[in-house]
């Protein structure tokens, strides 16, 4: 259907996402499914007790959203590292000088003095 020279008016387009927005959305969502997972099975600290251990809902609400937080924190810095250290060294041609230098945003830098 043809309105005044457009295709659809905007207010009346679906939102269609593109494939590689939809893919990345599902990677995240599977890869801070999976840490979240490794972060309470490793339980660093007896911070994290299972489900059938905890009294109320609002406890596992709790623990819950710490989980998430946490993996929402180390999928974000994973994928930074990957678009600061591949990305930026290939925009930089560092792979093709040779190079083997890499923007690492996640290593600790010391300074002597």
């Amino acid at each position: 259907m043809r309105v005044a020279g457009f295709i659809l008016p905007q207010s009346q387009r679906a939102y269609s996402p593109s494939l590689g927005q939809i893919l990345s959305d599902w990677i995240s969502y599977f890869l801070s499914q999976y840490i979240a997972e490794k972060i309470l099975n490793i339980n660093e600290g007896g911070t994290f007790s299972p489900h059938e251990h905890l009294m109320n809902e609002t406890a596992r609400i709790t623990q819950d959203n710490e989980l998430f937080e946490r993996a929402r924190l180390v999928n974000c810095g994973f994928f930074m590292q990957v678009i600061l250290r591949d990305y930026v060294g290939v925009i930089l041609a560092l792979t093709q000088e040779g190079l083997h230098w890499r923007l690492n945003p996640l290593e600790v830098a010391y300074h002597r003095s």
